[in-house]
């Protein structure tokens, strides 16, 4: 777009405005949105960035371009910091550092070392402030840290650590004033990572900055009160992260050390100790899910009260005690609220002619109101918890229709091996069809169309541990199914029981065992010999 042209976006901004286009200043609003235009600004977010720009420049003292505007606001800016970092990397990227070079008079010769990236340096200290701002590291772990992604093999981390420690401890202006401008070093480079109100700025002169715009040498103010501010919350986070940390660990170990002792117990059966061994992951689960201590305390006491409901209260006296050392979170307002002692410190206005009377009259009724009124009793007060619920008794249950009239007399008859296949078949059908576990489900339904389905916790585990009944049952029901199609058959095939042995006597005639158990189709009475 031209110059001398307005777009879309400011046009629409000038219509909303309540100034007369007659007037001297939407003549300024105008003459603004076309040099904003010819920038490149046609969204709310580069709006945005181009406020941020300006503030970063102007606190550097650093004077940017149309140009340079143009390129800047297609970078991703999000922050203050990323403004300084853009700024800097561009002058440094479009200027030669100036060194003066003095004669070597001693005729000393010392091997030259490489060259190191200056843009990377720039970008690891950039690093190492948002890390410090966002109180994810300390400055010292940040600058281990980040240091590790330079070249190692030439020794550039540590190189890096020095050159940073130096100016970041403020070594470059021990011996500096504003008599030896002219003898310090003119460098290109910038470093000063966003400390305070100009994070680039520390006093000084610069050689593309322009004079008098601070000596933006890499970490200038990052030994600044506003950062040092900032470099002890870090340090508190980052402690207060440890001892967390650490309280979590000694958490697992408690939960290794009772999972151990569970299964060193020989005298335990089989349901208690599946019991405490699924609340034991769980917990395990969710310590190391959770990310707030007092979250992790409560699940922890539930989980102990548990153990102690199964029996097992030496697991339960560790979690207990793990739970008690839970390292204390620092409250979010920890200073007075600054509003309240300016209204303390507000003098008191003269009594008027006329009230001073009135109100002392209405004092002893004003007393009379402040005293605390005896609360009512809630309507829910007088309701037992689910914990204190008593379980319904056995006898109040009705039981649902039982076997059909006769169906127990059928066993006492005559039976086969088809009569049982079909009596099989239907278990393995009950059990397949899962119609207990439905209708569970619709009562749990039911209770959430009636608001009150959080009551019935219990109802879950129901349900669970009736899906694994059923499908547990039904599997060795489908296996005696497949045994049962095996017995048939080697039944039709046998005439006699397997394994049972035949008598022969040594005449010619044979005589069958005696009692063989054959099909019912196949009882026949054996002739008796003469």
């Amino acid at each position: 777009m031209s110059k001398d042209k307005i777009n879309n976006y400011f046009t629409k901004k000038l219509s909303r405005l309540p100034v007369s286009a007659k007037t001297h200043t939407f003549d300024q609003l105008m003459k603004k949105s076309i040099d904003l235009s010819g920038v490149g600004i046609d969204s709310d977010e580069k709006f945005k960035k181009y406020f941020i720009l300006k503030s970063a420049a102007k606190s550097i003292g650093a004077k940017l371009s149309f140009e340079e505007n143009k390129e800047l606001l297609n970078l991703k800016i999000n922050n203050i910091n990323d403004a300084y970092y853009n700024i800097v990397r561009m002058k440094a990227q479009k200027n030669n550092i100036k060194k003066v070079a003095y004669p070597n008079t001693f005729g000393y010769r010392d091997d030259i070392e490489n060259e190191f990236n200056v843009n990377n340096w720039l970008k690891v200290v950039h690093l190492i402030y948002d890390s410090v701002a966002n109180k994810e590291m300390t400055k010292q772990n940040a600058l281990d840290y980040y240091s590790n992604f330079l070249n190692i093999e030439e020794d550039e981390d540590e190189k890096f650590k020095k050159w940073f420690k130096y100016y970041s401890d403020g070594e470059h202006l021990k011996y500096s004033s504003k008599e030896d401008e002219d003898m310090k070093k003119k460098a290109v480079y910038i470093s000063d990572m966003g400390q305070g109100n100009s994070p680039y700025y520390s006093g000084g002169g610069s050689a593309y900055l322009g004079e008098n715009t601070g000596y933006n040498m890499p970490g200038d103010s990052l030994d600044q009160h506003l950062f040092d501010h900032v470099s002890s919350n870090a340090n508190k986070a980052v402690e207060d992260k440890d001892v967390f940390s650490n309280w979590k660990g000694k958490l697992h170990t408690a939960i290794r050390r009772i999972d151990k002792l569970l299964r060193t117990d020989r005298y335990m059966d089989s349901d208690t100790y599946r019991n405490l061994a699924e609340n034991l992951m769980n917990l395990s689960l969710q310590v190391h899910t959770l990310k707030l201590a007092n979250t992790i305390t409560d699940v922890t006491y539930k989980a102990a009260n548990k153990f102690t409901k199964l029996g097992h209260t030496e697991g339960a006296e560790i979690l207990k005690k793990i739970a008690q050392e839970v390292p204390e979170q620092p409250p979010l307002n920890q200073g007075p609220d600054p509003r309240l002692e300016r209204e303390e410190n507000v003098a008191p206005a003269a009594p008027i002619a006329g009230v001073e009377e009135g109100a002392m009259q209405a004092e002893a009724p004003l007393e009379e109101v402040a005293e605390p009124e005896v609360e009512e009793p809630s309507p829910t007060s007088g309701i037992p918890k689910s914990d204190t619920v008593e379980p319904a008794a056995l006898e109040s249950i009705k039981p649902i229709p039982g076997a059909r009239p006769g169906e127990y007399e059928e066993l006492a008859g005559d039976i086969n091996l088809d009569d049982a296949a079909t009596k099989l078949d239907e278990v393995a059908g009950m059990l397949a069809d899962r119609r207990i576990i439905r209708q569970l489900a619709e009562f749990d339904i039911m209770l959430d169309k009636l608001g009150i389905a959080s009551m019935f916790p219990e109802l879950a585990e129901s349900q669970s541990k009736l899906i694994d009944a059923y499908s547990y049952a039904l599997t060795r029901v489908t296996k005696m199914m497949g045994q049962l199609a095996n017995a048939k058959t080697l039944v039709k095939a046998q005439t006699g029981i397997p394994g049972a042995t035949e008598e022969v006597e040594p005449a010619e005639e044979v005589v069958p065992a005696p009692e063989q158990e054959v099909g019912e189709e196949e009882l026949v009475a054996p002739e008796l010999p003469e």
